[in-house]
């Protein structure tokens, strides 16, 4: 109801339909439907990238978001592909240091995932 009412009185407020559209992702997610969770978050993530652009950081959490639904839903090639894409930008974005970290979670999203 929230998001049907954030898109129909505040649409202009672009920032504040996808913050909304993300929580709606993560609620599909909880309850177990991944598929849509995961259809979801792909047009969140596009919409925070067209945007703000790439190295914004709600592009950021939405590519990790993403790629965490990818796991899930075992389409590991994609998210490899999505992440080795991405990892640059990030990079930028955070800095080295940053980006170890970034690089030492994946790593072990990777093997928690049997990548």
């Amino acid at each position: 109801a929230n998001l049907a009412l954030m898109r129909r009185y505040w649409s202009l407020d672009k920032e504040g339909v996808l913050i909304a559209q993300s929580n709606l992702a993560n609620c599909h997610s909880q309850m177990g439907q991944d598929k849509e969770a995961l259809r979801q978050k792909r047009h969140v993530h596009a919409s925070w990238e067209a945007l703000l652009g790439p190295s914004d950081p709600h592009s950021i959490t939405s590519l990790v978001c993403l790629a965490i639904s990818l796991l899930k839903l075992h389409c590991f090639a994609e998210a490899k592909t999505l992440l080795r894409e991405k990892t640059p930008v990030v990079q930028r974005a955070l800095g080295a240091t940053l980006c170890r970290i970034q690089s030492s979670w994946a790593t072990y999203v990777a093997t928690a995932y049997s990548w």
